[in-house]
């Protein structure tokens, strides 16, 4: 490897490891700010499903934690291997409250790390912000690609705005947030060789589609 090679090298696991933590302030946030907001919720009406929602999030910023740590072993050289797809969706889903079906499946060659981080800001952001009861995952091989649609039925996103969702500090709505995590998702996506985009829901609500390679590699 020569000189600007080892130094591009350097420069994909530095930013790699940069959208790690990013990612990591943004998902631990979010998820103890809503497990405080449901014990809160506990203490004034002892009801179990604000504990349990509380318990909930807490596991979600404990998934957040160990997905860091294996996007930091693959940024300091831990070799890629093929994963199911859906295996990582339906393992992230069992920190939501909401009902999210994972339908077919689809292997790439990379890191489990990565695709949670993913799964877990798109569903995170079709809890807060859509309104929806629930989340279809529909995964599939095609054209010797992987193709992963999340699909919520909620309020759906405007014509308007379908552009500007991922651009960093973009936010909108009464539940808007830091506007950090779609524009983290983009960049992780697109880092590692992938494409996202929204389309409409039918009938109602929004889909997040994303095309990867069924090879990438950080170099």
């Amino acid at each position: 490897m020569n000189l600007t090679s080892f130094e591009e090298a350097e420069r994909k696991v530095l930013k790699l490891i940069l959208l790690s933590n990013r990612m990591l302030r943004h998902d631990v946030m979010n998820a103890v700010t809503s497990a405080l907001l449901f014990l809160e919720l506990f203490e004034k009406t002892g009801r179990e499903e604000h504990l349990e929602r509380a318990k909930a999030s807490i596991n979600r910023a404990v998934f957040a934690v160990r997905n860091s740590k294996f996007v930091e072993e693959l940024a300091i050289g831990e070799e890629p291997r093929y994963i199911k797809v859906e295996e990582i969706a339906r393992e992230v889903a069992r920190n939501f409250s909401i009902p999210v079906l994972v339908e077919g499946e689809c292997q790439v060659f990379g890191d489990r790390g990565i695709f949670g981080a993913i799964f877990e800001n798109l569903f995170q952001n079709a809890v807060q912000h859509s309104g929806t009861d629930r989340v279809v995952v529909k995964v599939e091989r095609k054209r010797g690609k992987c193709f992963i649609r999340v699909k919520d039925y909620g309020k759906g996103i405007p014509d308007e705005i379908k552009d500007k969702i991922f651009s960093a500090g973009f936010s909108s709505g009464d539940s808007a947030g830091s506007g950090m995590g779609l524009h983290l998702v983009k960049e992780i996506v697109e880092s590692i060789g992938g494409k996202i985009w929204v389309e409409d829901n039918e009938p109602c609500g929004a889909v997040f589609v994303m095309e990867f390679p069924r090879r990438f590699f950080l170099s």
